[in-house]
């Protein structure tokens, strides 16, 4: 089973752990496929989580009447370089989505 094969075989984005392994446990054939359906289900969750983590850092005066944000003031590039921060986490090795040679 490819990676690819993986990310087609179940809808994983916000299923929980526990039923990720109980479909995982009775689908998979071998040791290879838990791996890569185990695998499947991280990267949905992680990269929407971490998408939701980034709007909310962009967005985090939406919610706050006491301090609006001056574009270009350092509040600003500090909300926005922190989303770009979580959105280069994304790509990191664990999500498997990472080019070769990437350590972040």
């Amino acid at each position: 089973m490819t990676p690819e094969e993986a990310d087609k075989a179940q809808n994983w984005l916000g299923m929980d752990g526990a039923t990720a392994w109980h479909l995982i446990d009775r689908h998979a054939d071998n040791w290879n496929e838990v791996g890569e359906l185990m695998n499947s289900w991280l990267r949905a969750n992680v990269l929407a989580e971490r998408e939701a983590c980034a709007k909310a850092a962009e967005g985090f005066t939406d919610y706050r009447d006491d301090r609006k944000s001056v574009p270009g003031s350092l509040y600003d590039t500090l909300r926005r370089e922190m989303a770009a921060f979580i959105r280069k986490r994304s790509n990191a090795k664990l999500t498997g989505l990472a080019p070769e040679g990437d350590k972040s």
